[in-house]
């Protein structure tokens, strides 16, 4: 699967690029990062060893994007890793047995 170079999320464009390894400070990893202040999202080399893992990592990080684009990063406390994760499976899944949807769903 070709990706694109960048994604338009909001009013803001957003790069994306593949790494190595996507790792925090502690060592653990992830598949995929949004960065909201560089506007960039990250995607592990890993992902394109399955092309599920990967269609729902580039889904995954887009919602973080969109998460913030309309201001759902300023509450308190939000569930925001577990409701993005929740709605990426979900709509993943809805594209994936419902493929006419597509060219509704642009």
């Amino acid at each position: 699967m070709k990706l694109p170079k960048s994604v338009k999320i909001g009013c803001h464009k957003y790069s994306i690029v593949i790494d190595d390894k996507i790792a925090n400070g502690e060592g653990v990893e992830y598949w995929g990062l949004c960065n909201r202040g560089e506007f960039k999202i990250t995607i592990s080399k890993e992902c394109f060893k399955h092309e599920s893992i990967l269609a729902n990592t580039i889904l995954h990080e887009c919602l973080h994007a969109i998460w913030a684009e309309r201001g759902l990063n300023h509450q308190e406390n939000p569930p925001e890793e577990l409701i993005v994760t929740l709605l990426s499976n979900g709509i993943q899944q809805l594209y994936a047995d419902n493929p006419q949807l597509r060219k509704y769903l642009p």
